[in-house]
């Protein structure tokens, strides 16, 4: 399994379990398990956002996945945060 590691800024009013939706319909067949694993708001972080970063981890059991497929599921995940959430992707 690959696992990449996804840090992104929202408005507070943004739950995580609508990223989390947002991000397992777009990482398609091949995302097996999305999870919050940090949560901060406070100093550093714009009025009104905060910052979820997720751990997204990507496997197949039939084959060993390349890194090519893994990232273009993973653009996709990034994408779907953009549009549907207004997710801006923490440096």
């Amino acid at each position: 399994s690959i696992t990449r590691d996804i840090a992104l800024v929202v408005d507070k009013t943004k739950a995580a379990g609508e990223l989390e939706a947002i991000i397992a319909e777009a990482g398609g067949a091949l995302l097996k398990e999305v999870h919050v694993f940090d949560l901060y708001e406070g100093e550093h972080m714009e009025a009104g956002k905060k910052s979820l970063a997720f751990s997204l981890k990507y496997f197949d059991p039939e084959r060993t996945l390349t890194d090519e497929e893994v990232t273009k599921a993973h653009e996709n995940v990034l994408q779907a945060v953009r549009e549907k959430a207004g997710a801006v992707l923490r440096g």
